[in-house]
Parts: C-alpha cells; sequence; structure tokens
C-alpha cells in the first residue's frame, strides 16, 4: 500500500472473519500490486458475493498502525474502506 487518506464507514453488520482475523474491506484501486491469496463467499445487503483475500502487512486507521490485517478486495463502494466496528 502507498499512503492514502480515505473515506471508511463502520459497519456493526460485518462478522466477516477469515483464519480467525476480522477482514476489513477497501476498494482495490488503492493498491498498486497485491496478490490474491484466497476468494471468499460471504453475504451482504446484496446477495451473496465472493471477495478475494490479500494479506496486509500494516494498515494505519484513526492514527493507530495494525501491524497485520486481511483485506476483502471491492471494485465498486459508497466508501473506500469498510471496517469492523471496533477498529
Amino acid at each position: 500500500f502507498d499512503d492514502y487518506s480515505i473515506t471508511g464507514f463502520i459497519d456493526t453488520g460485518n462478522f466477516v472473519i477469515y483464519k480467525g482475523f476480522p477482514v476489513i474491506f477497501m476498494n482495490k484501486k488503492y493498491l498498486n500490486e497485491y496478490m490474491i491469496i484466497d476468494c471468499i463467499e460471504i453475504k451482504s445487503v446484496i446477495g451473496i458475493e465472493y471477495i478475494n483475500i490479500v494479506e496486509v502487512k500494516n494498515i494505519k486507521i484513526n492514527n493507530r498502525i495494525i501491524d497485520f490485517a486481511y483485506v476483502g478486495l471491492m471494485n465498486e463502494c459508497e466508501y473506500d474502506c469498510i471496517l469492523r466496528w471496533f477498529l
């Protein structure tokens, strides 16, 4: 990831977990290069979706650095990033 200041949405209904970790959803336009490690099926407000997962070594959210995260790649969304409620 490069440094970006993006608009996020805290989704209290986001309970998506991958390998025991919460998934942060992000618009893929903010990634220059990435390697997809998996594809998961999720239920969303529009139905069943398949989301590619990438591993992020660190990400800064609200001035807090998270050393490891799984990111689900989104194509289009009203927000750039969708977070779990506790992030």
